[in-house]
């Protein structure tokens, strides 16, 4: 019975940690010192997102997952977002890194995502920043802190033949809409690979809020 007990739990384990990874903690965290343009060319200090609990994803218009991604966001925002504390943001920076599948300028990001894919008028409630490279020797800081933060969930990156930069490193975004979660602090908790939908990582957000709604109340 003792045997059959633990390898439940085992089991149980094994599953839970499927596709995600725990992010290094340290001392200071410069995630609230960086800023990058909007969809529209505006800088935003990712200052303005202290005390909330955000996730961090690199999206693209014309991929497989992109309809449940951005559709589940929506879901999940509708639910936790908001500007209150401790409320969900979810910062998505499109990139064409993966097969070109961001191929519009900025200003044609909006217009595929509500005619195209997911498409029926939809719009993003996430908040859209400008393009960028999530890897490769152009890719930003925030993504370079990521990533070096945050161990890959899965050990598998890009196939050779949609690798479009170098040099290719081991902590490497694997695909598009890898997430990151980031604390009301401003410290990455987990990175999650591709296949992990926003409904799939929500117990691990509205855990993060609670715990962030706690420290609140004890601080009053």
């Amino acid at each position: 019975m003792e045997y059959k007990s633990l390898l439940s739990l085992l089991l149980f384990c094994i599953t839970t940690v499927a596709g995600q990874s725990k992010c290094q903690q340290s001392a200071t965290t410069p995630f609230y010192s960086l800023s990058y343009p909007d969809l529209t060319g505006n800088p935003v200090s990712l200052s303005k997102y202290k005390g909330h609990v955000t996730l961090v994803v690199n999206v693209a218009t014309f991929w497989g997952g992109t309809t449940p991604t951005y559709t589940q966001a929506n879901t999940l925002l509708a639910s936790y977002g908001g500007n209150s504390k401790c409320a969900l943001r979810i910062l998505a920076f499109p990139s064409a890194q993966f097969m070109n599948q961001e191929p519009g300028k900025n200003a044609e990001i909006l217009n595929g995502l509500k005619y195209v894919r997911p498409g029926n008028g939809y719009v993003p409630k996430l908040d859209m920043f400008a393009k960028v490279n999530v890897n490769g020797d152009k890719e930003i800081p925030l993504f370079t802190w990521l990533k070096k933060s945050c161990p890959r969930p899965t050990d598998t990156i890009s196939s050779s033949n949609s690798v479009s930069w170098q040099p290719i490193k081991v902590s490497d975004i694997q695909w598009n809409f890898e997430k990151f979660l980031i604390d009301h602090h401003g410290n990455p908790i987990k990175r999650y690979q591709p296949s992990m939908t926003p409904l799939q990582i929500k117990n691990d957000i509205t855990t993060l809020i609670s715990k962030c709604q706690a420290e609140m109340y004890w601080s009053t």
